[in-house]
């Protein structure tokens, strides 16, 4: 099977309702989602923090050191388990029967099979073995159906 990569220079970019913001969507399978709401207060800390809640949950920031940059994987629960995993390439990363395998590239230059270099902010989307040299930081999220 293939890679494919989406690039974060062709993503679609979208200015949030409330204009704090905008969105830049690399990949939509199709629309629509929710996510799991832990609830509480929670304090997101570099590199990499992350939190999981639903997509209906109000959220308020405070950001003591300035401003972020979010990555939102949203899926349907009751047709998928999702899980994200961080890896310095290179690496070798096989999905369960079904599974796809996202790629996020967070830094560095990872290089894919046929020497396709991932920049930061690029997606590849590998419903096989995902194969990694080069070097950088990536968050694998994987899409397992239920």
């Amino acid at each position: 099977m293939t890679v494919t990569v989406h690039r974060r220079a062709d993503a679609v970019t979208m200015l949030w309702r409330n204009g704090g913001g905008v969105t830049h969507e690399l990949v939509r399978r199709p629309s629509g989602g929710d996510l799991v709401d832990t609830g509480g207060t929670v304090e997101l800390r570099p590199p990499l923090g992350w939190y999981r809640f639903a997509g209906s949950t109000r959220i308020d920031a405070t950001l003591p050191d300035g401003p972020t940059t979010d990555l939102n994987l949203m899926w349907r629960r009751d047709q998928f388990d999702a899980t994200v995993r961080r890896f310095r390439a290179p690496f070798d990363l096989a999905p369960q029967t079904g599974a796809t395998l996202l790629a996020f590239a967070v830094d560095g230059a990872p290089v894919l099979d046929g020497g396709i270099v991932l920049a930061p902010g690029d997606v590849a989307e590998c419903p096989d073995i995902l194969h990694i040299d080069g070097a950088g930081t990536l968050l694998v999220f994987a899409l397992v159906p239920r």
